[in-house]
Parts: C-alpha cells; sequence; structure tokens
C-alpha cells in the first residue's frame, strides 16, 4: 500500500509488504481480494488484519 496515496499498487504482488492493517472490513476486504488476484495467499504470504467495530 501506498502511504501517499493509501491505494494498493497496480501489482500487490510485487509489494514488499509483510503484513497490511485495513481501518474496517469493508478496506480489508477489497485488499485481499486484490491480493488473491495477484497470486498471493493469505495469511501464508501477506497477513491483512481489519480492525471495526460493526457486527
Amino acid at each position: 500500500m501506498d502511504a501517499d496515496s493509501g491505494r494498493l499498487p497496480p501489482n500487490p504482488a510485487s509489494s514488499s509488504a509483510t503484513a497490511l492493517m485495513a481501518s474496517d472490513s469493508l478496506i480489508g476486504l477489497a485488499i485481499v481480494g486484490a491480493l488473491q488476484e495477484h497470486g498471493r495467499r493469505i495469511p501464508e504470504n501477506v497477513p491483512v488484519l481489519m480492525y471495526d467495530d460493526q457486527p
């Protein structure tokens, strides 16, 4: 994820991120989907932490 734009790079599989954190579950699910589209396995390749207080 680019710290300046808050967006995933065009190919998240090429990112050197070792873990990602999302401020809510909708963003987290979008991150997981994008990573999986590029062949990354969750949590084996990149753990994704989602924080949300909605039921």
